[in-house]
């Protein structure tokens, strides 16, 4: 047997295509010719964004929101959306620190144990509240996401959040 040539292949888009492309063509708007797809010119540009480290202060509100939910639920007067926010940022930072460090798996699993003792109260007597070492572990597990948060990049986020919907739904962590 001798080498086998790589097969050439002409691809001709079909008659729906071709129209997509000629109107996108009139419109101004680029497109793949092979597809038919509309090609996306800033592309490039929200990659190298998504890849960046947040600037300092650009997260501040995040922060500032998780620690009223903080708040409010240490005293009494926060609610379910309070208490599953927080508990979804808890979430994310367990699974960023279990790419970071084991000593910080170990804070955010200890936030999330507090979380279930609140939310066991929560059912018994309709109040959240937290009890003293769910105070403490949750206080050192929201400063540690603070600066996780601050160190990691948007893709590195997002990742992180679709992976806890994911374990979320296997059960595998806190869920809120």
């Amino acid at each position: 047997m001798g080498i086998v040539k790589p097969m050439t292949s002409t691809y001709t888009p079909n008659r729906q295509q071709r129209r997509q492309a000629a109107r996108a063509k009139r419109r101004g708007i680029a497109c793949n010719p092979t597809t038919g797809h509309t090609i996306d010119p800033t592309a490039g540009i929200r990659a190298l964004n998504n890849s960046r480290v947040y600037e300092d202060g650009e997260m501040t509100t995040e922060h500032l929101y998780t620690r009223a939910a903080f708040e409010r639920l240490c005293d009494g007067t926060g609610d379910e959306s309070d208490f599953d926010h927080l508990g979804m940022i808890l979430n994310i930072a367990l699974i960023r620190a279990e790419s970071i460090s084991p000593q910080l798996v170990t804070t955010a699993q200890a936030a999330q144990s507090a979380m279930c003792r609140m939310k066991e109260r929560y059912l018994k007597g309709l109040r959240f509240g937290f009890d003293a070492t769910g105070l403490r572990d949750t206080i050192a597990a929201i400063d540690d996401f603070e600066v996780i948060f601050e160190a990691s990049t948007p893709n590195q986020m997002k990742a992180a959040i679709k992976e806890a919907y994911a374990r979320i739904t296997n059960g595998e962590i806190f869920a809120t």
